[in-house]
C-alpha cells in the first residue's frame, strides 16, 4: 500500500542520514539523487511532510526530475503546481522545458513554452535556449530558426 511504500522510503532517507530529514537536507538530497527510486523516495517524503508548499520546491523537483531525463514527471509535477495553487512561474516553466529538451521532447518543450506564454510570462533566454536545444535534438530546424529569431 502507499502508507508501507511511504514509511520505507522514510526508513531508507533515514538510513542514509542517520536520522531524521530536514526540508533544507531534503532539498538537498533533491538535487544529488543519484537513481530514479531516490529521487521518488525524496520528492515522497517532502510531499508528506507539507514541504511542497511554494514554486521553489516543485520548480526542484522538476529540475532533479530532467536529470533523470524523466520528462514526464517533470511535467507532472509542473502541473501539480497549479493544482495545488501555485501559479506555474517562469523559472518552473524553463526547468520543465529543460526536462523536455534533455529527454529529446520537442513538441513537449514548444508545448510548455506555448503554455509560459499563454500565463504571460516573459520567454527569457533560458526557456528560449532549453526549446531551441529540444528542437535541434529532435532535428526540427525549422522550429528552432524560429525560436532563434524570437530571440533577436
Amino acid at each position: 500500500t502507499m502508507s508501507k511504500w511511504l514509511s520505507a522510503a522514510r526508513r531508507r532517507l533515514s538510513s542514509r542520514a542517520g536520522g531524521s530529514s530536514g526540508k533544507g537536507e531534503l532539498l538537498e538530497r533533491l538535487r544529488t539523487a543519484k537513481s530514479q527510486r531516490q529521487l521518488q523516495d525524496v520528492v515522497a517524503v517532502l510531499r508528506s511532510q507539507g514541504f511542497m508548499n511554494s514554486p521553489m520546491e516543485h520548480t526542484s523537483a522538476i529540475s532533479a526530475w530532467g536529470r533523470q531525463k524523466q520528462w514526464q514527471r517533470a511535467l507532472a509535477e509542473l502541473e501539480l503546481m497549479a493544482q495545488h495553487g501555485l501559479e506555474p512561474d517562469a523559472v518552473a516553466c524553463s526547468a520543465a522545458t529543460a526536462a523536455c529538451a534533455k529527454a529529446g521532447r520537442w513538441e513537449a518543450a514548444l508545448a510548455v513554452l506555448s503554455a509560459s506564454k499563454a500565463r504571460g510570462h516573459d520567454l527569457g533566454l533560458q526557456i528560449l535556449n532549453a526549446t531551441m536545444g529540444a528542437c535541434s535534438r529532435g532535428r526540427r530546424w525549422d522550429w528552432a530558426l524560429q525560436l532563434l529569431s524570437v530571440m533577436e
